[in-house]
């Protein structure tokens, strides 16, 4: 296997190697780490608490090392890596403090004569961690988890071993059980082969979708506990009485967070049009004032992109972007250093997502959705869409300006122009058309009214997952409508579209469900399974 390497964003150089674990050596350490829990889960629950108080003040005084080290691997800048470290300690005396009564018996009332409810330690965890809050995402995981009496092994992002390797070294340094918190020095294709280990008793994930996916479907294939914090698509929407400067303040410290490389950074911004001048000139005013720069000088709010990977996808996207209609309004300097991953702060102004709806259905990186459908959301002021380049960029599945128009075009009654407009965009495959499709077809809006031709589009649209196309399907099963009445295939398209969290679909699961049989839900629960295991292909 190839060593792990630390490669400093800012300038190229390789920080640290790593050798590999072999598979024998992942094994032994699993079972070090087995033996311990059978101490440590007996370790009074005051006692696993002092620890982390313990952990909580070594932390502290180390806080400037450890704010250094995230700057050299992952690139943060040192203000904010210090505020990380300080967290960390937080959440180790929160848990501290509090671990004790949260475990504790909780009394409950049946028709025995004593009932409670006690809380027992699972055994090892995997803990899948990511780069971009290298300490914090750690110790938010393992403080509860391991005052709770279970132990720990750590698959840490790649690029900050050194990191990993910093907190391992914590544990043992304020007394705690050496196994009791154990480093895998493995990349992630090792991930699964740590999961199949049978001492393996639940994971813990925080990354991507497609890495939680990974994670839970082979967790899930052998019965394994899982906890997934994964992607997320933040909206801030900013209407007409809003204090702007607070807001702004606002929005440039949710946008800028760990320089743009977050989960729960604001990924773009829906503005009123009768503030938008006024939000644009004081958006810009404030980005002036944000330093792109070296991540040790305390002066520096935006430190690289993790690598240059990320950096050329970054410039991919603003390319596109702007192909596609957006405008540029604001591009901050950067440090001369063609070894960098440093890309400067741009921000995008897109006027042609406009509409009286602020339910635009854009697809953005990841692969994260804002499904909507016709009235959705709606507003009574147009709306345009604000976007800062950083790691999430609008990147739209359909073309966005035909899209809006039909949009635009539909919440003012023309339905005719919604379905030229939609219409080219479905027959290339994309979902939100053919949804759109289906439910002019199926109210008789534009074009004829059309059963069959609405479960035909909304059919399509639910093959690829789509969840409010899912449960019109369902509906029409369930109403006989375009298509045979078939309470078992409602009940299978209820299901995936609630596993999707689309709200009316749990209401038609609930309704179909109480004319069936036990039976026939036990076979439209194994039919979505199945579905899903052709990707909702031929269902």
């Amino acid at each position: 296997m190839p060593d792990l390497k630390s490669i400093n964003p800012a300038n190229s150089d390789v920080v640290g190697v790593y050798p590999q674990l072999t598979d024998k050596e992942i094994n032994e350490i699993i079972i070090d780490v087995e033996n311990e829990f059978n101490s440590w889960r007996k370790t009074p629950v005051q006692e696993r608490c002092q620890f982390f108080k313990y952990l909580s003040e070594a932390i502290q005084m180390r806080k400037n090392e450890f704010a250094n080290l995230m700057a050299l691997e992952m690139g943060k800048p040192i203000s904010q890596g210090t505020a990380e470290i300080e967290k960390c300690a937080l959440v180790c005396d929160y848990y501290a403090d509090n671990g004790e009564k949260f475990l504790a018996n909780q009394n409950i009332n049946t028709e025995a004569s004593e009932s409670y409810v006690s809380f027992q330690p699972l055994g090892v965890i995997l803990a899948v961690m990511p780069w971009n809050f290298p300490f914090w995402q750690v110790f938010r995981f393992a403080a509860p988890a391991m005052i709770a009496g279970n132990v720990v092994v750590l698959k840490h992002a790649s690029n900050v071993q050194g990191c990993a390797d910093a907190i391992e070294g914590l544990f043992i340094e304020v007394g705690i059980p050496g196994n009791t918190f154990r480093n895998l020095t493995i990349d992630s294709s090792k991930v699964d082969y740590v999961i199949e280990n049978p001492l393996i008793k639940a994971v813990s994930l925080t990354g991507s979708t497609f890495a939680g996916k990974s994670v839970a479907k082979k967790a899930g294939s052998l019965l394994k506990k899982t906890v997934l914090e994964l992607g997320g698509s933040d909206p801030y929407v900013v209407l007409k009485d809003a204090d702007l400067d607070m807001t702004v303040d606002a929005c440039i410290s949710g946008r800028l967070l760990n320089s743009g490389q977050s989960c729960i950074s604001a990924k773009r911004f829906i503005v009123d049009e009768n503030i938008q001048s006024e939000f644009e000139k004081k958006i810009i005013e404030k980005m002036k004032s944000q330093k792109v720069g070296d991540p040790f000088m305390a002066d520096s709010t935006v430190g690289p992109m993790v690598n240059k990977e990320s950096k050329k996808e970054l410039i991919a996207q603003v390319e596109k972007s702007l192909d596609k209609g957006a405008k540029l309004i604001y591009e901050s300097e950067v440090p001369d250093n063609e070894n960098s991953s440093y890309h400067p702060i741009m921000v995008l102004s897109n006027s042609l997502i406009s509409s009286r709806s602020a339910s635009t259905c854009v697809n953005f990186k990841f692969k994260v959705f804002i499904k909507c459908r016709i009235g959705f959301l709606s507003m009574k002021r147009p709306v345009f869409l604000l976007t800062f380049v950083f790691l999430f960029l609008w990147d739209s599945s359909t073309n966005a300006a035909d899209y809006a128009r039909g949009m635009h075009a539909a919440l003012n009654g023309d339905y005719l122009t919604a379905y030229k407009e939609w219409k080219p965009l479905a027959d290339k495959n994309e979902a939100t058309p053919q949804f759109q499709l289906g439910w002019l077809y199926e109210k008789g809006l534009g074009v004829n009214l059309n059963y069959d031709m609405a479960a035909h589009w909304y059919l399509r649209a639910a093959e690829q997952g789509y969840a409010y196309a899912q449960t019109a399907l369902g509906r029409m099963y369930m109403d006989g409508r375009g298509i045979n009445r078939d309470v078992i295939r409602a009940y299978m398209w209820f299901s995936l579209a609630a596993g999707l969290w689309d709200p009316d679909a749990k209401l038609g699961q609930e309704t179909v469900g109480k004319t069936m049989s036990p039976q026939d839900i036990l076979i439209a629960q194994r039919l979505a399974q199945q579905c899903v295991q052709r990707h909702l292909k031929n269902c």
